[in-house]
């Protein structure tokens, strides 16, 4: 197949950055993303699409009108979030504002986390609610939060909250229970989509931790490196006993955990023990940020998201990106908790 033309590249970066992508205009969308989104109409960027992705790793999106989902990065869902993610669709499309063909798509935030709960008795309101922002407002922009402006009299509790529901909300609702189901009998795939798999999830690849992988990666580096590079933001480094995919569209972070993540990666020296890692992180939490508090666990989940360290066996060793890292910290500047 000719290589990707840049309205196919727009769509399955979006894919890979978002999960999600939509027929829907937005606003003021760019002129890339305009011609990617009248480029999807045609069956021929569709096939060339599905093509492509089905040839790196072995699945193509689920689409319903269009609308388009592909969950293949970091973000398998947990049983709780798949129990709060159908409860809130369901929810959503029952609730009053949903079923009024003259409603305006905004539906009230307080009542869909009751019903919600009310399904998961054995979670508060508050976890359930901050799962509802993850997946619906972070993860998957369906939910655009709504605060009514407040007269200057009015008290901060009695604010009601509202989300703007997207326009493609059924049917990306139609593709996550697609996605569920078919996560129950996964399609087979290759050793080398196996690869591509990994390294779009973890973008480290150790030849000690995952010697399998690393032995098909050598057997087909070329290949490999070359479906890579047609995106145009992607260099996959091969070293002496690692493989690490570069993303050029990566933006450093600005956040606590990704600060205290790159410290604790560069202090791993010959490798750190799983259970000393706690220990380690709260100490140069301290260091960094010694009038903050940053849960270990979140710390944790950063240095394998950002590539700054891998687990092998009980150990923890640090991956040749840490050592490249300059941090420059700023107690004063406002860091994304």
């Amino acid at each position: 197949m000719p290589g990707l033309r840049n309205t196919e590249k727009t769509i399955i970066n979006q894919l890979f950055d978002q999960e999600m992508f939509t027929s829907t205009p937005a606003d003021h969308e760019t002129a890339a993303a305009k011609n990617a989104r009248e480029a999807y109409k045609r069956p021929e960027t569709q096939r060339r699409i599905n093509y492509f992705l089905r040839d790196l790793i072995g699945t193509t999106p689920l689409n319903f009108q269009d609308d388009l989902l592909l969950l293949t990065g970091p973000g398998r869902l947990s049983q709780f979030e798949v129990q709060v993610l159908l409860a809130t669709l369901k929810a959503v499309i029952n609730s009053p504002e949903m079923q009024d063909v003259t409603g305006d798509g905004v539906v009230d935030c307080l009542a869909i986390v009751t019903t919600v709960q009310s399904q998961l008795p054995e979670h508060t309101a508050r976890e359930v609610r901050k799962c509802i922002d993850d997946l619906f407002v972070t993860r998957f922009p369906l939910f655009v939060p709504d605060r009514p402006e407040m007269d200057a009299g009015e008290a901060e509790t009695e604010i009601e909250e509202y989300w703007d529901v997207s326009p493609d909300f059924l049917a990306e609702a139609q593709n996550l229970v697609l996605f569920l189901q078919a996560q129950e009998d996964p399609a087979p795939v290759t050793a080398s989509q196996r690869v591509n798999l990994f390294l779009l999830k973890h973008a480290y690849l150790a030849a000690a931790a995952q010697p399998e992988l690393w032995q098909t990666l050598l057997a087909n580096k070329i290949q490999i490196e070359a479906q890579w590079r047609q995106l145009d933001r992607f260099y996959l480094e091969i070293g002496d006993d690692y493989a690490l995919l570069l993303d050029a569209n990566r933006t450093p972070l600005r956040s606590r955990p990704y600060f205290i993540a790159a410290k604790v990666a560069q202090t791993l020296g010959q490798g750190l023990p799983d259970a000393a890692l706690n220990g380690r992180i709260r100490s140069i939490g301290k260091q960094l940020y010694p009038r903050a508090e940053v849960a270990a666990i979140i710390v944790r989940q950063a240095l394998g998201e950002n590539a700054f360290a891998y687990q092998r066996d009980d150990f923890w060793l640090a991956t040749p990106l840490a050592g490249r890292l300059k941090l420059v910290l700023d107690e004063q500047e406002d860091f994304d908790d």
